[in-house]
Order: C-alpha cells, then structure tokens, then sequence
C-alpha cells in the first residue's frame, strides 16, 4: 500500500489555480495542463491517471470545490487518460468508465501548458440522466486563456492535446505566426 501512495506521489502533483494565480515554476519533467469547465451536478469528479501504468494508481479531482472557468494542473510529462468520471444526479449515483475511450487521452509536454479542452457534465433531471463531453472549445477560449494566464503561457507555451489531430487550430497558429 505505501508503495502504490509513493508511486502516486512521485507520478502525479496536482496543484489547482485560479486566474489570478502567481507563475509557479515547473520542476524536472513537469507541464500544466489546462481544462474548461462547465459542471453541474451534486459532487462531480473524474479520476486521471497515467496510460501505461499498471494498478489503481490516479488522481482523483472534486470538481464541485472549483468555482472558476478554467482548472490549472501541474502533472509530469507523458501520456494521460481521465479514467473515471462521477456524477451524482440527486438520488442517483453516476459514473461513467473512459479509461479505453481514447478521445479521453491526454498529453503533458515538458515546460508547456496542455490544454485538455472543455469538460461538460451536466444532469437532465427530466430524463434522468447526465451528459458527459469533452468538447474542443479552443477556437473559442483562447483570447480569455490568453488574457487570463499571460505570466504562466509567457513561460509555459500553450499545446492542445485533444486525442485526435485538430488541423483548424493548426492552421490558425500558422497563420498567427506569419
């Protein structure tokens, strides 16, 4: 047990901010990793852990205590996936497995800020269930992520890492560097 909690420790480091956040300089092989909310829900929370890492071994982030847009993570370098995703709608318990969903993979780059995209949970009560997304909200956001973490983006170079290649944002950084 102590090895799985050491192991755990050593694999991820989870600090959150919010906008108005001093630069914490990034040690060894470690990125941020930047996600958009917008939650609803009694007490939702996802698990993220390491892709190619055997064991229970994962972060678990309560969303309900954030009340800003944007979630900042520090984790080491390497490839993620949000394993688990919870949410409890009223009296009944929800949660949705997406450890093999690869459009839940994630990369940390070393020294760059990763942005996860726009994580959407909200709870129909109507039909009595939740709706859980993870949406690329980039072209949309990045002028406020940009406003709002200029010490931290100066530093750590913003890199989107959906699980699948986004040619628009590629092209409009290109033509943005021109």
């Amino acid at each position: 047990m102590q090895y799985k909690l050491i192991i755990l420790t050593m694999m991820l480091h989870v600090v959150a901010f919010n906008t108005q956040a001093s630069v914490e300089t990034l040690k060894g092989v470690e990125g941020y990793v930047l996600i958009e909310l917008e939650v609803g829900g009694v007490s939702p929370a996802i698990k993220i852990a390491p892709v190619r890492f055997s064991g229970d071994s994962h972060v678990e982030v309560e969303l309900s205590q954030i009340t800003d847009r944007f979630y900042l993570l520090k984790l080491r370098k390497g490839d993620y996936v949000v394993k688990e995703i919870s949410s409890p709608l009223y009296n009944l318990p929800y949660s949705i497995d997406t450890e093999k969903g690869k459009h839940w993979r994630f990369n940390v780059k070393e020294k760059q800020t990763t942005y996860f995209g726009k994580l959407v949970i909200k709870g129909e009560r109507s039909k009595k269930s939740v709706v859980v997304r993870r949406e690329n909200n980039i072209a949309s956001t990045l002028k406020e992520i940009q406003a709002n973490y200029p010490e931290i983006l100066s530093q750590y170079p913003l890199y989107v890492s959906m699980g699948y290649r986004d040619d628009f944002y590629s092209d409009y950084m290109d033509i943005k560097a021109e």
